[in-house]
């Protein structure tokens, strides 16, 4: 039985071929902080100050705690949310510093876009190159959308910065772990206690991580 010889493989093949998803990561990177980050330094809003405005009050652990347990932002409190803003106590009410914080949770989602639009279309049948053409475009489209402008540039709204990423990182992990249709059903059980645990840390952090639910149920239904 005869063999045909493999033939070699292309000189730097293997570096250009990595080269191409990683520079579309920081292509990705640069485009949307070099977007969001020409409206720094911003500006404290109306709703940050109602808010936040007892960022001062907090001089150690304790009075953090205190302080994110006495929140009213909605009716789970947001706890997750408020504890990234006592991390920045110290930094109340200088908007620059605040804001860093949003765009680079923006950039974050961005690039978790990336990587969900990318598993969607690999479930879809599509090429690794489509595949990463897709996630590119899916990406960079979702993290310029002018209606994200107040989610990020508000700094209070971080919390649904915050939760959107915990809903991201939700879906891509129900994906990886879920498997094809026809996968055991304690896989399918794992998958479906990860989305339930992103989604209680989204919701905790502003209520509309709920939504995660509907997410996961158009993913299992269409995909």
């Amino acid at each position: 039985m005869s063999f045909k010889p493999a033939e070699p493989a292309p000189r730097g093949g293997f570096f250009f071929s990595a080269a191409i998803p990683v520079g579309a990561v920081v292509v990705l990177v640069l485009v949307v902080w070099l977007l969001f980050s020409s409206a720094l330094p911003g500006i404290i809003q109306f709703d940050d100050l109602g808010n936040l405005s007892k960022l001062d009050t907090i001089t150690g652990m304790d009075s953090a705690w205190r302080w994110i347990n006495d929140g009213h932002a909605g009716p789970l409190g947001r706890p997750i949310a408020l504890a990234t803003f006592a991390l920045q106590y110290y930094q109340w009410p200088d908007p620059h510093a605040l804001l860093l914080w949003n765009i680079a949770l923006h950039i974050i989602n961005a690039l978790l876009v990336f990587w969900l639009s990318m598993l969607v279309a690999q479930r879809l049948g599509a090429g690794s190159q489509r595949q990463l053409a897709i996630g590119f475009l899916v990406g960079l489209c979702w993290a310029m959308l002018p209606l994200l402008n107040t989610s990020v540039l508000f700094i209070i709204q971080r919390m649904t910065v915050l939760s959107g990423t915990f809903v991201l990182a939700g879906l891509i992990a129900y994906l990886k772990v879920r498997g094809p249709a026809e996968a055991p059903w304690y896989r399918q059980l794992l998958a479906l206690a990860l989305l339930a645990g992103f989604g209680a840390l989204a919701a905790l952090t502003k209520e509309t991580g709920v939504l995660i639910v509907a997410y996961g149920l158009i993913v299992e239904l269409c995909v």
